[in-house]
């Protein structure tokens, strides 16, 4: 069996993942289910700042199980510009999971939301095709996607 963690106890309790990783390494953990929020959100991430936590990371010897992500929009929405910003996103976080040598993205709220203006079917129909057209994307790089 191996026992990995999942980075957001520090990320909520306020502690960068920059840090967190030596705390992670310390308690004798290798595989990191990478919380894509906060001092780990690859959209706010400045370039040098990526290369550094993925070089520590690397160097520590972490695997990346899983990069963990919120939409920051409704993928089930009728609205076309919400659903790419969405898609957009989730291609970084992938690209951002690809660059630390992982190759599993996690999408909480999988499924995406059903709002008052959409029907159960439309909603369902538009969260199939977005998560089909990521998929298309994610299969390019060689990555598995699960839904929470």
């Amino acid at each position: 069996m191996k026992l990995g963690i999942n980075s957001s106890i520090w990320e909520i309790a306020g502690v960068e993942f920059y840090r967190a990783m030596d705390k992670i390494k310390n308690f004798g953990f290798r595989y990191v289910d990478v919380l894509a929020y906060g001092s780990t959100d690859p959209a706010t991430m400045k370039g040098g700042k990526r290369r550094e936590l993925i070089k520590k990371f690397k160097d520590l010897g972490l695997i990346a199980s899983n990069m963990v992500m919120l939409t920051p929009g409704n993928i089930s929405s009728n609205d076309l510009g919400e659903k790419r910003k969405c898609l957009d996103y989730l291609k970084e976080c992938a690209e951002f999971q690809a660059e630390l040598g992982g190759r599993q993205i996690l999408l909480g709220y999988g499924g995406g939301s059903l709002t008052l203006d959409l029907s159960r079917e439309r909603a369902w129909a538009n969260s199939v095709d977005f998560i089909r057209n990521f998929c298309e994307w994610l299969l390019k790089m060689k990555m598995y996607l699960t839904l929470e």
